[in-house]
């Protein structure tokens, strides 16, 4: 999952793996015979997907299995991000994963300074499965935890996006494109900064061709500016680390006020 990833972003309204919808398909009936399991699968949530799947299936829970399960379910390769360095720019983890790791490569026997430096060099996805591995970590909404704490990727912020026609550009992916969203977050390396655009659909039907003024004013109370000369608003986290979960919800939750107040029919 990790080489030429453009090639392999797809529509993931379209039916999920046969892995992934059989399992699905044992978990719902029907009660309309006018819309079928297919149908009926499309239109779950992609938490809802992604919670049927491990409530239900038989594989063992690993950090390798769960991130292909979210590539299927949300398009985003988690591997790629690793390899790429990509995700969350941290120092060091939270306390809660340093503690662990830790303890996990505590056969090392070095001094805390180098294990720290040691833990800093691996990849995101080898700190995944050494902390699932160590703490035998068997659900999956406690991996979908550490996952915020390793990546910095929030699934259940990222479920926000469905459907809310907001296009998302972040580490690298494109993710909830669809040709007539209105506008697109597009997050730099690390989630340090951010860029909010207006989409080409939002512009040819609008005939506004940048972020329209009262939402610039509110997304400016959040500390967005605008360069001179460049189409769309800028933020950029002051202490140059990841921005924060609180702070990416809220931008979006601007965002979907402004489109469903001002722009749901459009």
């Amino acid at each position: 999952m990790q080489a030429n990833i453009e090639s392999k972003i797809h529509n993931h309204y379209d039916k999920y793996p046969t892995s992934i919808t059989e399992i699905l398909k044992t978990c719902i009936t029907s009660s309309n015979s006018s819309q079928n399991v297919d149908e009926l699968i499309e239109s779950l949530p992609k938490m809802e997907v992604l919670n049927l799947y491990f409530q239900h299936t038989n594989q063992p829970l690993t950090g390798q299995h769960f991130r292909k399960i979210v590539y299927y379910v949300f398009g985003m390769d988690l591997d790629y991000i690793s390899n790429e360095g990509e995700g969350a720019k941290l120092s060091v983890y939270p306390d809660e994963v340093m503690d662990g790791m830790r303890k996990a490569l505590n056969h090392k026997q070095l001094p805390t300074a180098e294990l720290d430096k040691e833990i800093m060099s691996l990849t995101k996805a080898e700190v995944m499965d050494i902390y699932i591995d160590y703490f035998r970590v068997q659900s999956h909404e406690e991996v979908i935890r550490i996952l915020n704490l390793i990546y910095g990727v929030n699934l259940r912020g990222l479920s926000t996006l469905e459907n809310s026609r907001i296009t998302l550009y972040t580490k690298k992916q494109w993710l909830f494109r669809k040709t007539t969203n209105l506008f697109e977050i597009h997050t730099g390396k690390g989630d340090i900064d951010v860029t909010i655009l207006p989409t080409a659909y939002f512009i040819e039907n609008t005939g506004i061709n940048d972020i329209p003024n009262f939402l610039k004013t509110q997304l400016s109370d959040l500390g967005f500016i605008q360069l001179e000369g460049k189409l769309g608003l800028y933020y950029s986290n002051p202490n140059g680390e990841t921005v924060s979960d609180q702070f990416k919800l809220l931008t979006i939750n601007t965002i979907r006020k402004a489109i469903d107040t001002e722009y749901k029919n459009l």
